[in-house]
């Protein structure tokens, strides 16, 4: 349980992630006009992922485990 506990941690998988940069104009007090440059992120509405898990069997001490 000690090895899985310290190598088999939580992961993340992100999808795909369109950023655009976006240049928007906009004016001060004075009028005076300037640009702000931002991203917009578009993400997908789903994402389906197919993959495989491989164990492997590591030992320590007399112990044998198998983890992810």
């Amino acid at each position: 349980m000690e090895i899985s506990e310290k190598w088999g941690g939580s992961q993340i998988v992100t999808g795909p992630i369109l950023t655009i940069p976006v240049k928007q104009y906009v004016y001060d007090d004075k009028g005076k006009k300037s640009s702000v440059i931002s991203n917009l992120h578009i993400l997908p509405d789903s994402l389906l992922v197919e993959g495989e898990i491989a164990t492997e069997i590591s030992y320590q001490g007399i112990l044998v485990e198998n983890f992810l």
